[in-house]
């Protein structure tokens, strides 16, 4: 790598973009082969919201005759950032040819062929990656959660047995733990699947520095900003919003307080993360990938890549002083399916799909850094500074993040962490449909527990973690409702599997489509899913998942006690 490209990866990694762009530009000034350099940076100007840029530059990348697994691999990730997600496979293909022995690349074409339900092959993929390397735990999980599994085809007696082997490892433990546990509840075997899922879970809590009770004062902090007149367009100060908090930096409104656990632990590196793969949370989404050495950008590599810096992602965004005049009708293009993970926001989002001119970004923070890129500095914290961001401002800048397609009518932006910044979106992009997707509170704990997520989502680990933010986030949502009122229309997941057609097509007349029976056979079409549900909506809608926790329900007093405490839930 020439010295020019190490400092752009050095700045790009500190998620300076901009300044990083022009040093990217010289270290592939001149070049005739595929680099990894190339995908640095089409990445960097994907960053900056230069799409048609970055895809320029991967089709030049792409044409040069000669290039590395590395430089491939880099191109595949970025093409599925992009959205061209047959064109990452067919790199993420040429990949392995060229690397046969490489685990790094088998697994991630095995999180490529998921992504595109080619369930089968994504299997292969993953045998493949753990006959070359049985350390990379977490191809076993991505294996384990790619089917039902049955008690003629699972991996039971295989997982048992490497957990006996890594019983002091924890980084093993954890994987392999979550893996077994969903295999055995695949066989109906609950009481044997508990004890695994409840290890592998404190595992990760354990190596997590994480406070429940700062993520409940920032969803308090949040409401408090964004009070009713605010958010309906009245012009309102910002008494009373400063605080201790002042020196928070502006991403901290946007995660929730976890740092780096130890290493191997950190499912926000590229290589810990089976699945989801965000919120993410995100396109190919960036965790999902073992990026390995060959990773060029290592903060691009979790769930949102956002900086200390917002603004460098958007130039030409600045906050204004004063409220502009905002159009009424901006964002009618745009809907937001948001939601605790868990809850059905993927199903509904892939039943619109269904319908003409639908298409969606996935898992994108688009939202959440135009907000912070138009807000001011000088209102005491980024809450306060959000809250005073030009709404026009706004609006350009996600429109700009967002990009344009001349064949959708309406564009889905499905992350479901936006269920922090219902009010800002109102505020900027007044047209825009809100769609909330609900769940029973005991069910919507159980399936978040269930899963190991990211970076994003830590307080999902631990029972009284999660009584304390739901009931949190519930006080929010109610906040919401009342702000929101009709703009705000509210799904519930046990009606969505129960009825598909009767609540889908509610959901397409508030977002103003044309409804089709046919848009709830998710499992027959050939959209994309970058989610943990990316294997599940290959499958005919079905409702077994409601009540699921029954089946668990000694095992999860402790949980219900703590929504009870919490006054989430009087009686089950």
């Amino acid at each position: 790598m020439s010295d020019l490209a190490v400092q752009a990866y050095q700045l790009t990694a500190a998620g300076r973009f901009a300044e990083a762009l022009p040093l990217a530009q010289s270290a592939v000034a001149g070049l005739r082969v595929c680099t990894p350099t190339h995908g640095m940076l089409a990445t960097i100007l994907l960053r900056l919201g230069r799409r048609r840029e970055a895809e320029l530059v991967v089709q030049q990348a792409l044409d040069y005759s000669e290039g590395s697994a590395d430089a491939y691999d880099a191109l595949a990730h970025v093409s599925a950032l992009l959205g061209q997600h047959e064109r990452a496979n067919a790199l993420y293909r040429r990949v392995v040819e060229l690397a046969p022995n490489d685990p790094r690349f088998w697994h991630n074409l095995a999180s490529s062929e998921r992504s595109l339900g080619r369930l089968r092959e994504a299997e292969e993929a993953c045998d493949r990656t753990i006959a070359l390397d049985r350390t990379r735990y977490a191809t076993f999980l991505l294996r384990s959660e790619l089917r039902v599994q049955t008690s003629d085809a699972n991996h039971v007696d295989e997982l048992q047995r490497e957990l006996s082997r890594n019983s002091s490892d924890d980084r093993a433990r954890m994987f392999l733990g979550y893996a077994l546990a969903k295999e055995l509840d695949d066989l109906q075997r609950y009481d044997e699947a508990f004890p695994h899922l409840a290890a592998a879970s404190a595992i990760r809590r354990r190596h997590l520095a994480y406070n429940v009770e700062m993520d409940c004062r920032k969803l308090e902090r949040i409401a408090a900003v964004f009070p009713k007149d605010l958010i309906r367009g009245a012009m309102t100060h910002s008494k009373g919003l400063d605080r201790d908090d002042a020196a928070m930096s502006p991403k901290e409104f946007i995660r929730s307080e976890a740092t780096r656990h130890p290493k191997g632990h950190d499912r926000g590196d590229a290589e810990m993360s089976p699945k989801d793969l965000n919120p993410g949370e995100s396109a190919m989404h960036p965790k999902e990938l073992d990026r390995g050495d060959a990773a060029m950008f290592p903060k691009e590599f979790n769930r949102g890549g956002e900086t200390d810096s917002p603004k460098e992602f958007i130039s030409g965004v600045a906050a204004s002083p004063r409220e502009s005049v905002h159009d009424a009708a901006a964002g009618s293009r745009h809907i937001f399916i948001v939601g605790l993970p868990r809850s059905g926001t993927t199903l509904l989002e892939h039943m619109l799909l269904g319908l003409a001119g639908v298409r969606s970004n996935g898992e994108t923070e688009n939202f959440s850094q135009a907000l912070l890129a138009a807000a001011p500095r000088d209102r005491g914290d980024v809450f306060a500074g959000a809250a005073a961001a030009e709404s026009a401002a706004v609006a350009r800048g996600y429109e700009r993040l967002a990009g344009g397609d001349a064949t959708a009518d309406r564009v889905i932006e499905k992350l479901p962490m936006n269920y922090l910044y219902l009010g800002a979106i109102h505020r900027a992009l007044p047209g825009a449909k809100l769609v909330l997707v609900n769940r029973d509170p005991v069910d919507s704990c159980f399936a978040m527990y269930r899963i190991l997520f990211g970076e994003a989502y830590p307080f999902s680990y631990d029972f009284d973690d999660l009584a304390k933010y739901y009931a949190a986030y519930e006080r929010l949502m109610d906040h919401w409702r009342a702000s929101l009122g009709e703009a705000l229309y509210e799904v519930s997941y046990e009606d969505l599997v129960r009825e598909p057609a009767r609540v889908g097509e509610g959901v397409a007349k508030y977002c103003g489509l044309e409804w089709n029976e046919r848009a709830v056979e998710v499992h027959k079409r050939a959209s994309v899913s970058l989610t943990a549900s990316a294997a599940q909506v290959r499958r005919p809608i079905y409702g077994s998942s409601s009540g699921r926790w029954r089946r668990y329900e000694k095992h999860l007093e402790p949980l219900i006690h703590a929504l009870r405490r919490e006054r989430v839930i009087s009686s089950c």
